[in-house]
């Protein structure tokens, strides 16, 4: 009874550490490549029709970007949209090409309420597009649906180098 109790046991063992080590063996590693995208402190301009954007981004060698995002939608009532920075937070990190972020911010003059989106952002050339998808929430925290793709034809956002503007 005992040596059957021990191979039961030695089966189960075995049976977790195989199922332990093939765990990700079939995932897809994706290695950060950003030996195109400079680092540093940079800024970054858009505009569509009347909308516009200005977005700030200190990015370091491990592909992580912070700074800062403000967009203004064109409203009859100037006074509408906040013109501060404060509070308009992206952080994220690049994955191959692309900018996977949170966006925090405070809107509709509400100083005490914080809303978060994600945002992403494809990296081709000097420009910064930002791409949209399907949104979905799970207890509070946005985040894109990952079984459908991202659109970044359709851009409202091109982001080009704010010195390439003049």
């Amino acid at each position: 009874m005992k040596t059957i109790h021990r191979l039961i046991i030695l089966q189960v063992f075995l049976l977790v550490q195989l199922s332990v080590f093939s765990c990700g063996q079939n995932e897809q590693h994706t290695t950060i490549n950003i030996s195109k995208l400079k680092t540093g402190n940079k800024k970054y301009t858009a505009l569509f029709k009347k909308d516009s954007a200005s977005l700030t981004l200190s990015i370091n060698s491990y592909g992580k970007a912070t700074g800062h995002l403000l967009i203004s939608y064109y409203e009859s009532n100037p006074m509408a949209v906040s013109k501060s920075t404060d509070g308009n937070i992206v952080n994220g990190t690049f994955k191959g090409d692309t900018l996977f972020a949170d966006y925090n911010f405070k809107s509709d003059g509400n100083e005490t309420i914080w809303n978060s989106n994600p945002i992403v952002l494809l990296h081709k050339g000097d420009t910064l597009i930002m791409g949209s998808g399907r949104i979905l929430s799970y207890l509070g925290r946005n985040y894109f649906d990952p079984n459908t793709n991202i659109d970044f034809k359709r851009s409202r956002f091109r982001f080009v180098p704010a010195e390439a503007k003049k």
